[in-house]
């Protein structure tokens, strides 16, 4: 498939209708934060961050890539990242998956285990998980 991304940064709109063209989210959030929203699309690729470069063949290069994290900083890195080891269809989804939810795009959620908290070092899920519970 040969989609061509006119720029680097995508806003929400402009990412799902690429997704709706055969393009991947390549979602690099980790997976603390993957266990209560993740993208409802056709194809998502799930590599945190953390050993996405030690993973990285996991990845094809011949589909259309759009990164993704929480609000778009790591995304931007990764990008640059993937460019530079030979992938051409590469993107990233401006504001990250919280813009995504806020654009009302499809998404599955666990509103009960959703991390809530002041920083990063302090979240914790808003209910504790109980067995059956899933992602909506």
């Amino acid at each position: 498939m040969n989609l061509f991304f006119y720029k680097l940064s995508l806003s929400p709109r402009e990412a799902f209708e690429y997704l709706q063209s055969g393009a991947a989210i390549l979602d690099i959030r980790p997976e603390y934060e993957t266990s209560f929203r993740i993208f409802d699309v056709s194809i998502v690729y799930y590599l945190p961050c953390t050993s996405c470069r030690e993973e990285l063949s996991l990845i094809p290069k011949d589909v259309p890539i759009i990164i993704a994290d929480s609000v778009g900083t790591k995304s931007i890195e990764m990008m640059h990242y993937l460019k530079e080891n030979g992938y051409t269809q590469v993107a990233y989804l401006a504001g990250g998956i919280v813009e995504w939810d806020r654009a009302g795009l499809p998404l599955n959620k666990d509103v009960d285990y959703e991390m809530v908290g002041g920083c990063a070092c302090r979240l914790q899920p808003q209910k504790p998980r109980t067995e059956g519970s899933l992602l909506r």
